[in-house]
């Protein structure tokens, strides 16, 4: 339980400053994508989105059976939204980001949720209500662009990928 949320605080909080992630160029993608396919992180999926202009694709979690947490970003302009998960498609029927939320990721507030129909047999992440953070490896889990250390972030293949961290988000900092 504790692991599950540590994946969306991950996800929440690297939000703002990453669009993909970036692997060891000595590595195989494949740990990336094995990690990525654990029963713990089943309720992560693919949103493929319109906007009066353009298509997208970005990742969300399934939070409750019908609820998917997602970032604002992704919501805001859309005109419809696919939720890929499991192996099946659910449409959205609703949608509301934060009402702080200005289209500014450097201001904060990029956080959204998404209303479907009930998806069955994918357990939705948990709430973690523990304190001790700081120093614990998260992982980052979702779709997004990939590359190595050496190429940075190049490519966007439709895979889902997840990578670890250890949380030090408030040290030296004062938060």
């Amino acid at each position: 339980m504790k692991f599950r949320f540590l994946v969306l605080v991950s996800v929440l909080l690297c939000a703002v400053s990453v669009q993909g992630g970036t692997i060891r160029h000595d590595r195989s993608d494949s740990l990336h994508q094995n990690l990525a396919a654990l029963a713990d992180y089943a309720g992560v999926g693919q949103f493929i989105g319109k906007t009066s202009t353009s298509s997208f694709a970005a990742s969300g979690t399934l939070i409750a059976p019908d609820w998917i947490l997602t970032a604002a970003h992704v919501v805001d302009q859309a005109t419809s939204l696919t939720f890929k998960v499991g192996g099946n498609s659910y449409t959205a029927s609703q949608w509301v980001y934060h009402s702080k939320w200005n289209g500014n990721l450097a201001a904060g507030y990029d956080i959204a949720l998404v209303k479907l129909g009930s998806i069955p047999g994918i357990a939705a992440a948990t709430r973690y209500s523990g304190s001790d953070e700081l120093g614990a490896l998260g992982t980052s889990v979702g779709f997004g662009k990939t590359g190595t250390g050496l190429t940075g972030a190049t490519t966007f293949d439709g895979i889902k990928r997840a990578g670890h961290n250890v949380c030090t988000f408030g040290e030296n900092s004062g938060n």
